[in-house]
């Protein structure tokens, strides 16, 4: 459709913001595991998170996750909207999201969570 009515797509919107932006940490919620998009974005310091609906709908993370590291991994709810299913979804499903993932890439549970943890505490800036 942006073809047809020759407009931006949000993601050509996004680069262009995103070249102002090289010194900060960004997350880019939700992703899809898109190529071309990890492509361009790896050029930025960008964590990616997963949820859910995600993980029920892409295998292409697993690859994603050897080109960025898994120290760019985080994981996410996107509560109270997305459980891939009628249900409500809540902080706790945290846990579900971090068992399909680790299932995806192989990858321990416990060791998955640390890494993931480590991560998030290492973006917001978070000492314990």
């Amino acid at each position: 459709m942006a073809q047809k009515y020759q407009l931006q797509l949000i993601n050509d919107l996004l680069m262009e913001n995103l070249t102002h932006y090289k010194n900060i940490k960004l997350v880019i919620h939700g992703f899809s595991a898109e190529v071309k998009q990890l492509e361009e974005l790896q050029t930025f310091n960008c964590y990616f998170s997963r949820n859910l609906i995600l993980l029920k709908q892409s295998g292409n993370f697993k690859k994603a996750v050897k080109r960025i590291g898994i120290d760019k991994v985080l994981v996410e709810t996107d509560s109270p909207f997305v459980t891939g299913g009628a249900e409500v979804s809540g902080p706790a499903d945290v846990l579900k999201v971090l068992r399909k993932l680790s299932e995806e890439l192989e990858m321990g549970l416990d060791q998955l969570n640390e890494t993931v943890n480590n991560n998030a505490m290492k973006l917001f800036q978070i000492e314990v």
